[in-house]
């Protein structure tokens, strides 16, 4: 088996000219992986090997900004690293995405928001998971002072994500979503009192109750 892998690891290295991450996608191993692997059969490594990878500003902007690739999937493609696709982002001026911007793409079709409710509501259904949330939340787990919501609250929850466009009306992140309760009463479920928040957003509307109150009441004036 090592005499196996020491003659692939040679003839993928040095003669089809692959990069030791390109190997390692295609092994299902770590890059440190097979670096050990090629130290270990004394196999020798080419020098400035990053430099054999040419990656035009068109087709990086192409694959970045048209296609909506991350730098993670580029560098899949490419069989180089991270770091290098940045920096020819940085190098090429071409703008990249914030995080959560990076993020949300993969959650702007209908098909996947629906998904995600569903899955987000089925979660909540259940009572373990109430209690488990409760706990964290510093309640008691009975009776699920912090998770339960009535009923009402249910059936408009989607409305209100479907009226602020899916997107947190703080921070306009769109993952990671929640409906906050402008007066803090879970049992006031009109739509004048819904404003949807992302959890960062949510959470930290807690720690200054009447601030907040009064800001996300003139938040949802604009809405």
């Amino acid at each position: 088996m090592s005499k196996e892998l020491d003659k692939r690891l040679s003839d993928l290295y040095w003669k089809k000219g692959l990069s030791s991450i390109r190997i390692a996608h295609m092994l299902k191993v770590s890059k440190p992986t097979i670096l050990n692997w090629m130290k270990k059969f004394n196999i020798p490594r080419r020098k400035c090997a990053r430099r054999a990878i040419v990656i035009t500003k068109i087709d990086l902007k192409y694959l970045y900004i048209n296609k909506q690739l991350s730098t993670h999937q580029i560098t899949k493609l490419k069989g180089c690293s991270q770091s290098y696709i940045r920096k020819l982002l940085k190098n090429y001026n071409i703008n990249t995405r914030k995080i959560y911007e990076g993020q949300a793409i993969r959650f702007e079709s209908e098909e996947t928001k629906v998904k995600m409710i569903k899955a987000s509501l089925k979660r909540w259904s259940d009572l373990d998971y109430q209690k488990k949330m409760s706990l964290i939340r510093g309640g008691t787990g009975i009776p699920y002072e912090n998770t339960k919501y009535p009923l009402a609250f249910y059936k408009i929850r989607d409305y209100i994500l479907k009226r602020d466009n899916y997107t947190c009306q703080n921070c306009g992140t769109k993952i990671q979503l929640s409906i906050h309760h402008i007066d803090y009463n879970k049992n006031h479920n009109k739509e004048n009192n819904l404003i949807t928040l992302c959890y960062a957003c949510n959470t930290r509307a807690n720690f200054d109750k009447k601030y907040y109150k009064s800001y996300y009441k003139e938040v949802l004036l604009n809405v």
